[in-house]
Parts: C-alpha cells; structure tokens; sequence
C-alpha cells in the first residue's frame, strides 16, 4: 500500500484533551501527595513514563503484586494496577519519571435502553441498498451531488480516490457492512482489525457502538440508495430537481480507501486512558514493520 493515514477525529480530540495535562504536567511529587484514602480501593490504575526501557519497572510491578496492562511498544509507557500500598515503591522505582491515574472514559449512552447496539435502516417499500459498481463521476448522476460538497472529488483522478491507502479509525469498532465491504480489512495476526477493550467482541462486529462504523462511511462509503419512484424520499427529491434519476451514489471522501478497525470503546461504552494510547500503539507497531503499509 502506498500509505497509511491514522483517523482521529472527534474521540481522539477527546483524548487529547484528556491525556496532555495527564502525561505533561503529572510529575511525581504531584502524585504523591495525592490522597489515597480518597479512591475507596485497595489498588489503583496507573500510567508510568520511565526513562528509558519499563522493562525493570513491570518485574518489579508483578513481583510487588501488580499488574501490567499495557507494555507500550513505541513510548517508554506502561498502564498498571498496583496495591496502594505499593504507591510509594512504584512511584520511587528508579527511572521512574512521571505518574498519573489511568482515568476512565464513558460515552454517554442508554445502558438501560432494550434496543441493540447494531440496527438496520428502515427502507420504503421497492428501496434497496446495493454497493456501487463505479465511482467515475461522468458515470453517475447529477444533481444530487453530495460527495462534492468537501471538494474531495476534484482530488480523485490525481490520488485514485484514495486507492492503496489504509485508514486505521481507532474508534468504537468498523463494520463491512455494504456501503463498506469492499473496504474494511485486517492485518497480519488481525484479520479482523484490533480491538484494544479485551471484551471480547471482535472490532469488525456489528454488536459494536455504530459510531466508528459512520466515521468508516465518511471515509470510504462506495453503495447506492436506489429509491422506489412513488417512495417519500424519491418524491422530497423530484420536487427540487425533477429531472433526477431512481438511484443516489453514496460515496466516501476516498472511495476506494481500506478501513482498519481499531476498537478502543467497548460494546458497553467504557474505556480508559491506556486503552485508547493501547490502539493507538498497535497501528504504529504495524506501521513500523511495515505490516500496515
């Protein structure tokens, strides 16, 4: 593949927000004089920088009665729970240079809600959905021309609409549905892209918060609305542009992109600080080794 982009977007926007003060300003003094009594556990979640390799500091978190959830692989970071009676000990290890809580993240969603996490739009009567078969636009119609409002198409014929690049949307999970089948794809070891959450449900699953299935559809939708002429959206259509066709392309800003899902929200919506840094990690990994590219 030519080149891999990394889809950041509203979640990560999040994220930066969330982890600049944490990682920037979370010196060690400032964390020890954090009042521990105030947690209400026995242990704590944490984010340790170290100078140099972390591999000292995890033998020493696990022989203390700790555990290491994530090992990063391109930062000298590693998310940890430890007893907090170890607090001092793990703050103090040698090389140890900043510490701060692994704070949680909760999309705002209905947990008591009985509906599903995946859903199927409701089509009028003779309405179908079908993938499309050319994204040349003197082959489709005029007039409805929605793609074109970003300007992205004028860019087609110079990048081939985004023809052998990835996108990796770290996100809630991407699924191949038919706006997107011909472009979500897997990694070597991750046929089904990578979910960081460890809820057990795949990153391509439609039992997944829809959310990064639509930034996926922004990006790479290539499918067809083909409306029934008698049908509301048809008529709301004609009534503006009446010489317009049965069938409306829905295309992507790159059409001919690949999607890789980097789930780093789980089915029910939670996360945390070092799951999210956990998806990113991994698409840097792959795109190091050239796995991703």
């Amino acid at each position: 593949m030519k080149r891999t982009f990394f889809s950041v977007f509203a979640l990560l926007a999040l994220l930066t927000i969330a982890i600049t003060p944490a990682l920037a300003n979370g010196t060690i003094s400032q964390v020890k004089t954090l009042n521990l009594s105030s947690l209400g556990s026995e242990t704590v979640d944490l984010l340790i920088r170290t100078e140099g390799s972390t591999a000292a500091l995890a033998a020493h978190i696990l022989s203390v009665g700790g555990q290491v959830k994530y090992q990063y692989e391109n930062v000298p970071i590693l998310a940890a729970t430890i007893p907090l009676s170890q607090w001092a000990g793990v703050a103090g290890f040698p090389g140890v240079a900043k510490v701060e809580k692994d704070s949680p993240v909760q999309l705002d969603i209905d947990h008591g809600s009985t509906k599903p996490m995946s859903f199927e739009i409701e089509l009028a009567a003779g309405e179908s959905i079908m993938p499309l078969e050319s994204y040349n636009l003197a082959d489709l119609p005029q007039g409805y021309d929605n793609y074109m409002l970003s300007g992205a198409a004028l860019t087609w014929a110079e990048t081939d609409a985004g023809a052998g690049s990835i996108v990796a949307v770290v996100d809630t999970g991407t699924v191949p549905n038919l706006c997107l089948q011909h472009a979500v794809t897997g990694a070597p070891g991750f046929p089904d892209g990578y979910n960081a959450t460890g809820d057990g449900i795949p990153a391509n699953s439609t039992l997944n918060i829809p959310h990064g299935t639509f930034v996926g559809g922004v990006i790479a939708s290539l499918c067809q609305l083909n409306l029934y002429p008698a049908g509301p959206v048809y008529e709301a259509i004609h009534k503006y542009l009446p010489e317009y066709g049965t069938t409306i392309p829905i295309l992507g800003q790159a059409p001919l992109a690949q999607i890789y899902p980097v789930k780093v929200v789980s089915a029910e919506g939670g996360t945390t600080i070092s799951t999210i840094l956990g998806g990113l990690d991994h698409v840097l990994s792959l795109k190091k080794s050239g796995a991703l590219d």
